[in-house]
């Protein structure tokens, strides 16, 4: 990705964070796939961050915090302190499947949102729902990284699919 892609993919993420309106006003004319990519790409760094932060999180446990010791309860095999141990290593084999679920429920998540447009009228094809689904999932993605209150990022997301059937509907 050169330079002025990447500028161009920031600036999309800071207007879809600040301005939802404009934002979907600016991406009504192109096509579904830099929305999939931009789904794509923060799904992948959301699903990467989630092995480090689970792999980390078993590492902590395994030193016997607050009484529980994993490792000395099921064995060293599986909670390991090591950054790559073997529940680690198994998620990243896991990212794959991860990614191709969630891709498949996006196109569904996307027709559902499509057809509930159509029964109230909205003009626009499947297209536009998949990149009012697909856009709106991308903070999502992003924010739930964070600990603890990345999960009500969700909430976020849902209104932003909402301005985004809107403005593309």
């Amino acid at each position: 990705m050169n330079g002025a892609n990447s500028e161009g993919f920031f600036d999309k993420l800071k207007l879809l964070f600040s301005s939802p309106t404009r934002f979907f006003e600016k991406v009504s004319s192109e096509g579904i796939g830099p929305a999939f990519i931009a789904y794509i790409v923060t799904l992948l760094i959301a699903q990467i961050v989630g092995v480090v932060q689970q792999t980390l999180l078993y590492g902590l446990l395994s030193f016997g915090s607050w009484g529980f010791s994993p490792s000395r309860t099921f064995g060293s095999l599986f909670y390991s302190a090591a950054p790559f141990g073997f529940l680690g290593f198994f998620s990243i084999i896991l990212i794959p499947f991860y990614m191709a679920v969630f891709i498949g429920l996006l196109f569904a998540y996307a027709g559902i949102i499509f057809l509930l447009a159509k029964a109230f009228k909205g003009s626009g094809g499947y297209g536009e729902s998949f990149k009012a689904v697909a856009y709106s999932l991308v903070p999502y993605n992003i924010i739930s990284i964070v600990p603890f209150v990345g999960g009500l990022s969700i909430i976020y997301s849902l209104v932003l699919m909402l301005f985004g059937v809107m403005k593309l509907h």
